[in-house]
């Protein structure tokens, strides 16, 4: 079922709810959350050297994720400000929920007595990496509609 209609006066996509997406800030959140997908492929590749080649490049992994939480505010913003439907936004708000608790299941699962918890980590990456795919391409089918 399409989730979108066409609104009668200005032919712009218009989600069921009744308002126009905001086509210009759509296509901004679709850049910046392609932005986030090709960081999450950059997170893989400094953890995958920082494992295969020298432990110094579990620091630009570290830092880049210490960094990551801000697209997803960005995201976050610019799906009210886009007017993308409702189930968008909950996955826009998802994604953040899985940023932040990424570095918590590094640290607290030691900190419990519980350290296999940490392997959840790599699990949650798969998610992080996974979930923006799927909202990019309802947002693209959102734009082309």
């Amino acid at each position: 079922m399409n989730s979108t209609v066409t609104h009668p006066e200005t032919d712009a996509p218009q989600p069921r709810h009744g308002r126009p997406v905001r086509r210009g800030v759509a296509w901004s959140y679709f850049g910046f959350n392609t932005l986030f997908i090709f960081c999450v492929i950059l997170q893989v590749f400094f953890v995958g050297a920082g494992i295969l080649v020298s432990g110094s490049w579990m620091t630009a992994h570290i830092m880049l994720g210490s960094n990551l939480v801000f697209l997803p505010i960005v995201l976050l913003i610019l799906s009210f400000a886009a007017r993308l439907p409702g189930a968008l936004k909950w996955l826009t708000l998802l994604l953040l929920v899985l940023v932040v608790l990424q570095p918590i299941l590094i640290f607290v699962p030691h900190k419990i007595g519980l350290p296999i918890l940490s392997a959840l980590h790599p699990v949650n990456a798969l998610a992080i990496f996974t979930l923006p795919i799927f909202v990019n391409i309802r947002v693209w089918r959102l734009l082309h509609s």
